[in-house]
């Protein structure tokens, strides 16, 4: 992995080149809400003000390709609505999902790393 910046890192799997990156973007949200209705969302649908809420916590990793969003990770800072709260000093993995073309390529996996050196930044 390439560290490009502080919030975008840039890899090579497979002969395809992602960034992963922090985003609170409309478009990216608007990206990762269609992405998770087709997958996680029918079973655990994700409300859209509660994806807002992680974005602007800073707890929305994406996987892009092309300027697609073809993955993501959440991290919660602070509990949602129908969430039990836990500690202030906590982070709670929300859910990681990559689109079903891009797998068995280790996008999950390098979303997690981005998600646990999140969590270790933010104490």
């Amino acid at each position: 992995m390439n560290q490009s910046n502080n919030t975008t890192t840039t890899i090579k799997l497979k002969g395809n080149t992602f960034e992963i990156k922090l985003s609170n973007e409309k478009k990216v949200l608007k990206q990762v809400q269609v992405l998770d209705d087709s997958g996680i969302g029918a079973y655990h649908p994700l409300k859209t003000k509660d994806l807002e809420a992680i974005a602007l916590d800073g707890g929305m990793i994406v996987a892009m390709h092309n300027e697609q969003v073809i993955g993501y990770s959440l991290l919660l800072f602070s509990a949602l609505a129908g969430i039990k709260p836990f500690a202030e000093d906590a982070a709670m993995p929300y859910g990681t999902f990559v689109s079903p073309g891009f797998r068995r390529l280790g996008l999950g996996e390098a979303l997690i790393t981005q998600q646990e050196a999140l969590a270790k930044n933010k104490n």
